[in-house]
């Protein structure tokens, strides 16, 4: 038995570091998706969101905001639990739907990887829009009304987070 060539042990070393990269690629695949450590973590992402979505309200278009937050079992078996974000918003007259609804695309450009989709309800001048960002966050809107009688809703969940005595300091 000979010697290998040159090239013949370059072909053996990168079959070998291609096999460590599909190894190290398929482990990735089988490891869960870093996880919040509790529900102060997991709330930061969504309420960093509605940040940037109340940044698209000019100030004179609120009248007045309200918040609820709720949690519920992940509905991944195992993974803790979930919490839910509801923002209503009462709107005042000065607030015009197609205007806001430019802007808010404006913040969340497609080419950033943001996809908004707007769907009328009905035969109504409501609309519903879903907001879903790269990290796969998703935000359900309502908005409905007109006049003095509008309102936006928004809803999202957060990524599931431990349920442990303690995590909830």
């Amino acid at each position: 038995m000979g010697q290998r060539s040159p090239a013949g042990k370059f072909v053996v070393y990168a079959a070998m570091v291609g096999v460590l990269l599909a190894g190290a690629w398929g482990a990735t695949l089988l490891l869960p998706p870093n996880s919040p450590a509790n529900e102060a973590d997991a709330m930061h992402e969504v309420t960093e969101l509605y940040a940037r979505i109340d940044s698209t309200l000019r100030p004179g278009d609120v009248h007045r905001r309200a918040d609820q937050t709720t949690s519920a079992v992940c509905p991944r078996e195992g993974h803790g639990s979930q919490s839910t974000l509801e923002r209503d918003y009462r709107l005042n007259e000065s607030f015009v739907p197609d205007r806001w609804l430019d802007v808010l695309e404006a913040e969340f450009p497609a080419s950033a990887d943001w996809y908004i989709k707007i769907t009328a309800i009905g035969n109504s001048e409501g609309r519903r829009i879903r907001l879903v960002g790269r990290s796969l966050l998703a935000v359900e809107m309502t908005l409905v009304g007109d006049g003095s009688d509008q309102r936006l809703r928004l809803i999202a969940n957060s990524r599931c987070y431990p349920t442990t005595p303690n995590s909830r300091a």
